[in-house]
């Protein structure tokens, strides 16, 4: 009797072990989201999903997105969606709430969920690549379809994105290809507004200005850089 009562507890404690080291491992969410897989990089931008089709330099620093344009630069915060803007000629600056177009479609995958489907492998500017076709499923918004060529040898990066054509995006195929990715932290300047940013515009019918948004607050200083 009394080894039967010992052989109980010992035989639960085994089966809650094994139930254990059978139980699924909480998901990697940057595995899960491929925008989120590198979040500290710095490339050169061809084409665009949204906005100008102009090539540009755009970095990321965490939350903190920046893209190059002809005339200015903008700077978003991707998860907050401040921005502000500096024309190159003049200095000027303005705060704005609306993201910086080229910064999609990185800045709709926050709190969204990310599906993929595999779609086989092709080489791109020299990089072996995944290909996958992303769903972005967001609460309240349409879902945002997307093909995506991952860099194996950049940890994943998206070096090539493509949109195609509908009724609500347009009646042309969309794409942008990144090229001269350096993974690793930017220079934090590049993410700093000027003391004198400008507020917003003032709305019609308004007897007072709309105040700006804050600066995107800079990211912590990485100590181990991606290589």
């Amino acid at each position: 009797m009394e080894r039967l009562l010992i052989a109980g507890p010992l035989l639960a404690l085994c089966l809650a072990a094994v139930v254990t080291a059978q139980s699924p491992k909480a998901p990697n969410l940057k595995a899960l989201n491929p925008f989120e897989a590198v979040r500290e990089f710095s490339a050169t931008m061809h084409g665009g999903i949204l906005g100008p089709q102009s090539d540009g330099k755009i970095y990321r620093a965490g939350d903190l997105m920046r893209v190059n344009g002809p005339v200015e630069y903008m700077v978003t915060n991707l998860r907050t969606k401040a921005t502000f803007s500096v024309l190159y000629k003049t200095g000027y600056c303005l705060h704005g709430s609306v993201p910086a177009a080229r910064t999609y479609p990185f800045f709709v995958t926050r709190n969204a969920t990310v599906t993929q489907v595999d779609r086989g492998e092709e080489t791109v500017d020299n990089h072996p690549t995944k290909i996958e076709e992303v769903t972005i499923t967001r609460e309240g918004g349409s879902d945002v379809k997307l093909l995506i060529w991952e860099a194996k040898d950049l940890q994943g990066f998206p070096v090539k994105m493509r949109r195609v054509a509908t009724a609500v995006v347009g009646s042309k195929d969309r794409e942008v290809l990144y090229t001269d990715v350096q993974l690793g932290p930017p220079d934090a300047s590049l993410f700093l507004a000027p003391k004198d940013c400008g507020e917003a515009p003032q709305p019609p019918g308004s007897s007072s200005a709309i105040p700006p948004n804050p600066a995107p607050a800079l990211p912590a200083k990485s100590s181990t850089p991606q290589k």
